[in-house]
């Protein structure tokens, strides 16, 4: 029970910006996300309909976990994983002012 509390947790950071479910592509140091996301997120309420199974059913789901936060740079200041990478991280280092998803741009 106290792996699925930590699981549940970890998922409640989630502020369903849908941004980890855009196709994305990398131009030198900006990263542009394109004006269409995975079929399988309903835009409107921001959730996934094959959530649990997403990464089976879908192999380039992107699993957002504390062990690839610190990869994912293009998320935006507004994602609640990012925002949680960017307080550890500044806790961490004492300085938290540093974030390369301002090279974030969405079309």
């Amino acid at each position: 029970m106290v792996k699925a509390a930590c699981i549940m947790d970890w998922e409640d950071l989630c502020n369903r910006c849908g941004c980890c479910c855009y196709e994305k592509i990398e131009l030198g140091e900006d990263v542009i996300l394109f004006g269409e996301p995975c079929p399988h997120l309903d835009i409107d309420s921001r959730l996934c309909g094959i959530y649990p199974e997403r990464t089976r059913i879908n192999p380039n789901c992107i699993k957002v976990t504390e062990e690839n936060i610190g990869r994912l740079y293009w998320l935006p200041f507004h994602c609640g994983y990012r925002r949680y990478y960017e307080r550890k991280k500044q806790k961490k280092t004492g300085n938290g002012n540093e974030s390369a998803s301002e090279n974030l741009r969405i079309l």
